[in-house]
C-alpha cells in the first residue's frame, strides 16, 4: 500500500485506506479505530481504486508490502473474471460494518450511544486514470497520436477501458461539500434498555455523592 509521510498530510483530510484480497482486515481495523479514537476530526475514506490512481487523501501506513500488494493485484486480473477493484468491493463493506459495530462498542458508557457516518460512492475510472505498469507508461505525444488517430478513424484499436470502484467515507461529524455521487447512512445509534438506564443513572448518583463526601470532607 501507498504511503505518504506524517508531514505531507494536512489535518483536516481523510485518512485514505486502500482494500486489497492480500491485506488483513484486523490490521485496517485496527488503524481505523485508533485514528478515530486518537483525530475524531479527521475522516478515513476506505477505497477499492487501482494502486497507482491519483488519490485526494494520503494512504495510511500498513504493515502490506507495496510490491506484494501489485503482484496479487495483477494475479487477479489475470485470473479472476472481474476487475480487483470489484472483487474486493464486498470486503470492504464487511470491513465497515465491523468498524462500526467496534466504534461503538468502545465508546464510553452513555444513556445513548451514537455511532459513526457513513458515506458511499461508486464509480468508473477510464484507462487514463487507471493505474499503469511503469513500463507500459506512454509519453503525452504517443497519447495524443494515438487518440487523433482513432478520430480520424485510422485506428480503430483504441478502447478505453473502465473500472468501477467503490469508495466508502466515515466521520465522527457530518462531512459537508461533498457533490451529489455521494450518498449518506446516518449514524446508528445505541440506547440502553429500561434495566441498564437505571443501573447507570444510580452508578453516577452514587459517584456525585461520593465527590461530595470528598469535598466535605477537605473542608473540615
Amino acid at each position: 500500500m501507498e504511503v505518504d509521510s506524517v508531514k505531507e498530510r494536512k489535518a483536516d483530510e481523510p485518512l485514505s485506506i486502500r482494500i486489497t484480497s492480500g491485506g488483513k482486515m484486523k490490521s485496517w481495523i485496527e488503524v481505523v479505530l485508533k485514528s478515530l479514537k486518537e483525530n475524531p476530526e479527521k475522516p478515513i475514506l476506505l477505497h477499492t481504486l487501482p494502486h497507482a490512481t491519483k488519490r485526494d487523501a494520503p494512504e495510511a501506513a500498513t504493515k502490506v508490502d507495496p510490491q506484494k500488494d501489485k503482484e496479487i493485484e495483477d494475479s487477479e486480473k489475470a485470473t479472476s473474471t472481474h476487475q480487483p477493484s470489484v472483487s474486493n468491493i464486498p470486503r470492504l463493506a464487511s470491513i465497515v460494518e465491523i468498524i462500526k459495530r467496534e466504534y461503538l462498542k468502545e465508546l464510553p458508557q452513555s444513556l445513548v450511544k451514537s455511532g459513526l457516518y457513513q458515506y458511499n460512492r461508486l464509480g468508473v475510472l477510464e484507462e487514463n486514470e487507471s493505474a499503469r505498469d511503469a513500463n507500459q507508461i506512454q509519453s503525452e505525444e504517443e497519447r495524443t497520436n494515438e487518440i487523433l488517430a482513432a478520430l480520424s478513424g485510422s485506428n480503430n484499436n483504441l478502447k478505453i477501458q473502465k473500472t468501477p470502484y467503490m469508495q466508502t467515507m466515515l466521520s465522527v461529524k457530518p462531512q459537508e461539500g461533498l457533490d451529489s455521487t455521494w450518498t449518506v447512512q446516518d449514524p446508528i445509534t445505541h440506547k440502553l434498555s429500561r434495566n441498564a438506564r437505571y443501573r447507570f443513572k444510580k452508578r453516577e448518583q452514587k459517584d456525585e455523592h461520593g465527590n461530595e463526601n470528598m469535598e466535605t470532607d477537605g473542608d473540615v
